[in-house]
């Protein structure tokens, strides 16, 4: 089992009043490294350029609590790697 992220935007078009849709930023699942999602149209190719798109918008996950870009942060760097004999 793993857990997907999504990245929401919060800015709403004045005039017609689009929202950009939801990206998706990888998936955690136990045992394994971050599956983190690039999407080079969108000019997201590194976890940098994710902390940029944090900056605006909100993170959630598939249970759609919201998470800050700290606990994001965390979630993708601090992995537990445990090893059985």
């Amino acid at each position: 089992m793993g857990t997907n992220y999504y990245w929401y935007s919060t800015n709403q078009c004045p005039t017609c009043h689009h929202i950009e849709a939801p990206l998706h930023i990888g998936k955690s699942s136990v045992g394994w490294a971050f599956g983190l999602r690039i999407h080079p149209e969108q000019d997201i190719n590194t976890l940098d350029d994710w902390k940029k798109k944090w900056m605006t918008g909100e993170i959630k996950d598939k249970y759609n609590k919201v998470i800050t870009a700290q606990e994001m942060i965390n979630v993708i760097t601090n992995r537990a790697h445990i090893y059985m004999d």
